[in-house]
């Protein structure tokens, strides 16, 4: 079964006993809603009607944090970041906005007993782990800076705090090293002075909650945390056993709600159930009803009346990834929203004239009240179906986002392959650039070497055979002027006679054929010599 918003139904809540309510005259409107929250988890109690809603929040709020409504504007929360000094404000759209900056977010150190509350316009945390177990800090909206007090006397960790904007009160405290204590301290803001009461109560549990009422003694209201005890506190009878932390569900354990005044401790009641108080120290007032949010149940004690009325926590609360220490000291942030003030109304006695009609004025303003309520309704009906169109949009989107995701890693890969296969390219270029300079080094030094050594194609001559041309010239025109000079000679001699031409005649052949196989023969070694020059070359 689910709610117009679409969440689950709240499990069934204890009520009022209908002759009690009857008889204080409550009308069944909602006076207060109990808000917790978690991640972007937002759940909230509407009280006295215990109907559950739940919402989304614009932020990521991390475990152990805690939390406090502003009494000024109904709706808007201040939020204490755990494990730092962070402030966020939440709007009642679920919108966050953090008030402090980074340096003033690292003051201190926020913790599980650390106590948030309102202090007059500014922010009050009472105790932070470690050295800081006595110290309060005021943080002031208006300059969004934090103030640390003088240190208690006594811890003021997972105590019961109430504040105004002149005194701090603070009822017991924790620390390692003194363990619990139940001394009542004040803190003056006027004078900056701490004050001890002489007298203690019983405490036992951590995170114990206190209000401060309005009469002629400044009447101070506590809820103990349970405890293993027997008796009425404040009185003669009252015997405190021995702490067993098992013992919660045991007949000798239980929760009181005590009076402190002048110094004197009062038992007004014992909590149906035995509860603690750890995730945060105030009671908070509906009308004349005193609202006890602990961590296993919400408890309204009728202060008319003396009646009680409870809830288990709603389911919601359970789907909790925390560790247990930090569930066992309250993970979720809580805050009471005062809505507006319930309307009573005494029973007339028996023959008493009936109550006069309502005016105009007054039926009008009913009218106006009956048809914002219908609006509203309305309204809620269509936020939740706009909730519902929201988050399918969100969860398309994010499937989206994931496929895009996936599909920018496959890009990622792609790039650092088309990067390496460049990187490749450019070297596989460089080495191919080398290899050429490499081969026009080696033709530059190619020709050089044929110019030297005279190797050039075939249709030059080498200076060799140029030389041995110019030889055979030589010896050509040296041939032919011995061929003249014969001829000349044989001419001569035929001119001269007969006188025994023939052996003249062969006198001169045989010089002349000496003379020719001697050139024949420097022939013949000139081209010895050049075919070896040719062989060596080769």
């Amino acid at each position: 079964m689910s709610t117009s918003n679409g969440y689950p139904a709240p499990a069934p809540a204890r009520r009022w006993h209908r002759a009690a309510a009857a008889r204080a005259g409550i009308a069944c409107a909602c006076a207060g809603r109990v808000v917790w929250l978690l991640g972007s988890r937002c759940v909230e109690l509407l009280l006295p009607s215990g109907e559950l809603r739940q919402r989304r929040l614009h932020l990521s709020l991390k475990a152990g944090s805690r939390a406090v409504a502003d009494p000024g504007r109904p709706g808007h929360l201040y939020l204490l970041e755990n494990g730092s000094s962070a402030i966020w404000h939440c709007s009642p759209e679920g919108v966050a906005e953090c008030l402090t900056s980074e340096p003033q977010g690292r003051c201190f150190r926020a913790s599980l007993g650390s106590r948030f509350l309102f202090c007059g316009r500014k922010l009050l945390v009472t105790g932070t782990p470690n050295q800081g177990a006595h110290s309060p800090w005021l943080f002031d909206l208006a300059d969004r800076t934090w103030v640390r007090l003088p240190d208690a006397p006594y811890a003021i960790l997972s105590s019961a705090v109430v504040a105004s904007p002149s005194e701090i009160c603070i009822l017991g405290g924790w620390s390692k090293m003194h363990s619990c204590h139940g001394f009542l301290q004040r803190f003056s803001l006027k004078t900056g002075t701490w004050e001890v009461s002489s007298s203690s109560i019983p405490w036992r549990r951590p995170g114990a909650a206190a209000v401060q009422t309005a009469g002629s003694h400044d009447t101070l209201v506590a809820a103990l945390g349970w405890m293993e005890c027997d008796g009425t506190v404040g009185h003669r009878d009252f015997r405190l056993f021995r702490r067993n932390g098992g013992a919660q569900r045991d007949t000798c354990s239980s929760s009181r709600l005590v009076a402190l005044a002048a110094g004197q401790v009062e038992e007004l009641a014992r909590l149906p159930l035995a509860d603690s108080f750890e995730s945060l120290g105030e009671l908070f007032h509906m009308g004349h009803h005193l609202v006890c949010i602990g961590r296993d149940h919400v408890q309204i004690f009728d202060q008319k009346e003396c009646s009680w009325q409870t809830w288990p926590l709603p389911e919601e609360l359970s789907r909790d990834e925390s560790n247990s220490w930090v569930k066992h000291c309250g993970s979720w942030a809580v805050a009471f929203v005062t809505e507006y003030a319930e309307l009573t109304a005494p029973r007339a006695p028996t023959g008493a004239m009936p109550p006069p009609a309502l005016s105009a004025q007054e039926s009008g303003w009913f009218r106006e009240q009956k048809k914002a309520e219908e609006l509203l309704k309305s309204w809620e009906g269509r936020f939740g179906d706009l909730a519902k169109t929201v988050k399918v949009a969100g969860d398309a989107a994010l499937d989206l986002n994931e496929e895009y995701s996936s599909m920018a890693e496959k890009v990622q890969v792609l790039k650092g392959e088309h990067e390496e296969l460049w990187r490749k390219q450019e070297a596989a270029e460089n080495s191919m650039q080398l290899i050429y300079d490499q081969q026009e080094l080696l033709s530059e030094l190619l020709g050089h070497l044929e110019i030297e050594l005279d190797l050039g194609s075939t249709a030059k001559k080498s200076r060799s055979s140029l030389r041995l041309e110019e030889r055979a010239r030589s010896l050509n025109m040296q041939l032919d002027e011995l061929t003249g000079q014969a001829r000349r000679l044989t001419e001569l001699i035929g001119a001269q006679g007969p006188s025994d031409p023939m052996a003249h005649m062969a006198h001169l052949l045989a010089a002349h054929q000496s003379e020719l196989d001697a050139v024949q023969e420097r022939l013949n070694a000139s081209e010895e010599q050049l075919k070896a020059q040719e062989a060596s070359l080769m």
